[in-house]
């Protein structure tokens, strides 16, 4: 992993530690991740909107 690489978390759960659910991107891919996460009206946790 590179200096200007980070770890997205592509099943939008920040504290989520599942390999399978990490990937090595660049922080313009994690703005995007999180506006999409935003977006579909999850939190922080990857959970859907509360109704």
């Amino acid at each position: 992993m590179g200096d200007r690489e980070v770890v997205r978390h592509l099943c939008h759960n920040r504290a989520c530690v599942c390999p399978d659910h990490l990937a090595i991107g660049s922080y313009q891919q994690n703005t995007q991740d999180e506006n999409e996460r935003r977006y579909a009206g999850r939190d922080s946790q990857g959970r859907g909107q509360k109704v």
